[in-house]
């Protein structure tokens, strides 16, 4: 089963158990649009100039979300930073979000589920097949635990589960954790993945930081 970037992220952060997402969506968000950017670049529709997005071309033919971000990106009457604009998108990827994970239920591998508290309308989704999710999982590890299996599919991923602090998906074992992040970002320092992709996920490593710190004001403010 073929899946994106930004749905393999997605599906790796929804919980294998439980409904809901192993991590806040103020990092869940960040990660779908760098996905998409690192696709965009690895595609070569975007390359990185400067730390600035810029649109090489303007492909005919490209699946939602990809042809609103580009066509946005592209009409811009100014050149913006990666950082700038993973959060300018995040704030409105919810609907991204949403067309991804119908995408995902589409494709058998997740149920979205119409739900409420009080006068509160949600969405919320489950995984429904596992093994899809489990091999992805395992092919990490192996790419992981083996570094000479590590490919322009598999640093791509791993450098966005880093980023958006969800090791704990690889973890199969009790006390693997710390293992795992030190050899996570050892692929990161050795550059074992593109200028572009670095670029894009220090860029995100940012804007990640930037929206929990908002949140946690936020949420501060109102108690």
């Amino acid at each position: 089963m073929e899946l994106n970037l930004a749905e393999t992220f997605l599906l790796l952060s929804i919980k294998p158990e439980k409904s809901g997402f192993l991590i806040p969506v103020e990092k869940v968000n960040p990660g779908i649009i760098g996905a998409i950017f690192i696709e965009l670049s690895e595609k070569k529709i975007a390359e990185i100039k400067d730390k600035k997005l810029i649109i090489k071309k303007l492909p005919s033919k490209l699946k939602f979300p990809f042809d609103e971000i580009v066509s946005r990106i592209y009409n811009s009457k100014k050149e913006k930073r990666v950082k700038t604009w993973v959060r300018s998108f995040s704030n409105k990827a919810r609907k991204y979000r949403l067309y991804l994970l119908r995408d995902l239920e589409n494709k058998g591998l997740v149920r979205i589920t119409e739900k409420h508290f009080l006068f509160i309308h949600y969405k919320s989704v489950s995984l429904i097949n596992k093994k899809v999710r489990e091999k992805i999982i395992n092919d990490l590890r192996e790419a992981l635990f083996k570094e000479n299996n590590i490919n322009n599919q598999s640093s791509p991923i791993l450098a966005l589960i880093q980023a958006c602090k969800i090791q704990k998906v690889l973890v199969k074992e009790q006390g693997e954790l710390r293992n795992i992040r030190i050899k996570l970002k050892e692929i990161l320092k050795n550059n074992s993945i593109s200028q572009d992709v670095d670029q894009v996920i220090k860029e995100m490593q940012a804007a990640v930081a930037g929206a929990v710190v908002v949140t946690a004001v936020v949420a501060s403010s109102g108690s």
